[in-house]
C-alpha cells in the first residue's frame, strides 16, 4: 500500500512523533527505535523500527551498511526529510510503513488491510454454525 505524503505525517503524528509540526529530537528518536539485525558479521542487515508493531509500524532502511550508530543517525536524517515533505526515501522502499507485526525478512515490511468487525462476525457465525 502506498501512502501520500500527509497520510504518513499522520502516522506519525499519532505516534507522537510529530510535534507541533516538527520532528522530535535526536535523542526521543534514538531512545524510541528498536533496531534489528538480519544477518551477521561487521556490518549487519538491520532495519530500525518504530511504532506499534501491530498497528503503525515504521521501517527504516539505511543505504549504506555501517556502524549501529551511523546507521541509527541515517535513519533519524530520513525521518526528518519525511517530515520535512521529501519523499524519496519512501519511494526507494528506504522508509517502509506497515501494520503486520516485525518482519520476519528483510525489506518485509506489510500492510495489511483487516477489519476487526467482520472478522468478529465470521467467527460468531462459525460458532452459532456448530452448535
Amino acid at each position: 500500500m502506498t501512502l501520500s505524503i500527509s497520510q504518513l505525517k499522520d502516522k506519525l503524528t499519532e505516534l507522537g512523533l510529530i510535534i507541533g509540526d516538527k520532528p522530535v529530537s535526536f535523542r526521543e528518536f534514538k531512545e524510541r527505535l528498536q533496531s534489528i539485525g538480519y544477518t551477521r558479521g561487521k556490518y549487519p542487515l538491520r532495519i530500525h523500527l518504530l511504532g506499534k508493531p501491530k498497528e503503525n509500524l515504521f521501517g527504516f532502511y539505511p543505504y549504506f551498511k555501517d556502524t549501529k550508530a551511523a546507521e541509527i543517525r541515517e535513519a533519524y536524517a530520513m525521518y526528518v526529510m519525511l517530515v520535512a515533505g521529501y519523499s524519496s526515501d519512501y519511494a526507494n522502499d528506504a522508509i517502509q510503513w506497515g501494520n503486520s507485526g516485525i518482519p520476519i525478512g528483510y525489506g518485509d515490511l506489510r500492510y495489511t488491510e483487516w477489519n476487526r468487525a467482520a472478522t468478529n462476525e465470521l467467527v460468531n457465525d462459525l460458532f452459532n454454525d456448530q452448535k
